[in-house]
């Protein structure tokens, strides 16, 4: 498997860069503290936003610079409408909120929709990942209700699928299907959009989290745990998946990551 470019990535409490050919890392930003950094990675022009914290961070990639913006998790960036999409949580209610605001324009706040507790189906918790970006106008996200919704942004307008407790994680672009996980049947799926199709699909094995898809290659970047060899204790790896070839590669041993993005360079 054949790799180029870089992977940005949270590694523990800080932000690093992972040459895809060499694999060699970079720390670029490091944070003091327990559970500094839990974050989704969005490409925001020639920098990158996460949050530390519950307070969204813009960085500069080559400095390592710090713009402190405003309160909210798990951002994502969509340039072609210049929409940012992240979480907000409330302490006084207990609910959280996933909004989305004109971010260079600095329009108010449209709500998508409200989470109320518990924050789960079947026992399993929603992963807090933003919605996922399937064309220009596009993204889906899980309602409040659980069911799978496409907010377009040139419309304002929201629109149920008529499927329910799926979450999205990562566009394939090269077949148009989004891979999202099941909760009421506990497997993976690929979902098309286009003509509500589903294919569950068993490789990689159930449990890990996607990360990031390099579009020119088919290649799902994703975080999984294993038992070590003595079986007392997991061991977090970061891993790249041919969804062509099933091919699997192991980029970084021994560290896991909570979010990541894709860079071509």
């Amino acid at each position: 498997m054949e790799l180029s470019g870089k992977l940005i990535f949270t590694c523990g409490n800080g932000l690093c860069s992972l040459d895809l050919n060499s694999l060699s890392i970079k720390e670029i930003i490091k944070y003091k503290g327990p559970m500094a950094l839990q974050t989704s990675v969005s490409l925001f022009d020639d920098k990158v936003l996460i949050d530390s914290r519950g307070r969204l961070k813009k960085i500069d990639l080559i400095t390592g610079g710090e713009q402190d913006l405003f309160a909210g998790e798990y951002p994502y960036y969509a340039a072609t409408h210049d929409y940012l999409f992240f979480y907000r949580w409330s302490n006084e209610n207990k609910t959280r909120k996933l909004v989305a605001k004109k971010m260079k324009a600095g329009t108010e706040l449209v709500t998508l929709t409200i989470y109320m507790k518990p924050f789960k189906i079947n026992d399993l918790f929603i992963e807090r990942v933003p919605p996922v970006q399937i064309s220009d106008d596009e993204v889906l996200f899980i309602g409040n209700d659980f069911s799978l919704n496409c907010y377009n942004m040139a419309t304002g307008e929201s629109v149920s699928l008529g499927i329910k407790n799926i979450q999205p994680f990562i566009y394939r672009s090269k077949t148009g299907q989004v891979l999202c996980f099941d909760y009421s049947n506990i497997r993976w799926l690929l979902f098309s959009p286009d003509d509500k199709n589903t294919t569950y699909i068993d490789d990689p094995p159930l449990f890990y989290t996607p990360v990031a898809y390099i579009p020119d290659k088919d290649i799902m970047i994703y975080t999984t745990d294993e038992l070590s060899p003595s079986g007392l204790e997991e061991i977090s790896f970061v891993m790249a998946f041919d969804f062509e070839s099933g091919i699997k590669k192991k980029l970084i041993h021994g560290q896991g990551t909570f979010g990541a993005v894709w860079i071509n360079e």
